[in-house]
């Protein structure tokens, strides 16, 4: 785990965004992951000086030059030097809830198998009107750890209902591109990445709004809270309707484009060029 040049991206552009960075933690213990160009390119657009680069150098001189005057890191052992010895598979002790204006994960709660505890944890660490700020796989990343994430789990868990507001769901593939990631309830579809050959990562900004009890309701998947409040005869009904509104859209399309038109369109379904699901973006780093 560590910061690479993607995570930098992401903090900076936080950074950007005017969020405060003033007392961080970090699960686990963060690495530096940046060679001294990509370092001199970021910080140039913040008019600041570069952090030291050395191998083997921990991130912590990264985010105190972001604004970090208490740094702190917790893992569940000391083999990386953190700070707090704590394993995110139980709660947190309540002097360390509330405590942080940004909780940042750059890649360990995959390998926690209590999962949905080891999220609540971070989640109740943050301040009210601080961040949680996350970087883990997505996408072919089988046996890297325990688990891969989707843009439903974290849409369904950092809501109003736990006393967040997302803020941003971005993935990032092959090359420089970053795409901004819909929420499966508002375009009332599942948001999937099942034919994108490369790895792929989320990265998720989050912002504590108020204090409520963490999954006092569990998060449930929005295509089937969809299918589960309305009776069949609604159903029936509805699929009438939804199919006498495209149909003509369906007619349209294939005369304008043709069947190769529409084949392609289905064929980038799954994939980042999937433009109902993903939208390239540029990051605010300057």
């Amino acid at each position: 785990m560590g910061i690479d040049l993607r995570a930098a991206q992401f903090l900076v552009a936080a950074k950007c965004e005017g969020v405060c960075f003033s007392k961080t933690l970090t699960l686990g213990h963060q690495w530096l992951m940046l060679s001294s160009a990509d370092l001199r390119s970021i910080f140039s657009g913040l008019n600041s000086v570069p952090p030291e680069n050395k191998p083997g150098l921990f991130a912590d001189s990264f985010l105190r030059a972001l604004g970090a005057e208490e740094l702190l890191a917790m893992d569940a052992s000391t083999y990386e030097q953190a700070d707090i010895i704590h394993d995110l598979n139980v709660p947190v002790p309540d002097n360390l809830k509330a405590q942080f204006d940004v909780v940042f994960d750059g890649g360990t709660m995959e390998h926690v198998f209590n999962y949905p505890q080891a999220i609540k944890n971070a989640m109740e660490m943050v301040k009210i009107g601080g961040r949680l700020m996350l970087y883990f796989p997505a996408n072919n990343w089988c046996g890297h750890g325990f688990y891969q994430f989707s843009p439903e789990l974290m849409y369904r868990m950092l809501s109003e209902n736990n006393g967040y507001k997302m803020e941003h769901v971005y993935a990032h593939g092959k090359g420089d591109r970053w795409y901004s990631v819909v929420d499966p309830e508002v375009v009332q579809e599942r948001v999937e990445l099942n034919r994108e050959r490369c790895t792929t990562y989320l990265l998720v900004q989050a912002r504590r709004t108020t204090e409520k009890p963490i999954f006092h309701d569990l998060p449930q998947q929005s295509d089937y809270v969809a299918k589960w409040q309305i009776d069949a005869t609604y159903r029936q009904r509805a699929i009438g309707q939804w199919i006498d509104a495209h149909f003509p859209e369906f007619v349209g399309m294939w005369l304008r484009h043709g069947m190769a038109r529409l084949r392609n369109s289905w064929n980038h379904r799954g994939t980042l060029r999937y433009g109902k699901h993903f939208t390239p973006v540029k990051l605010l780093t300057k």
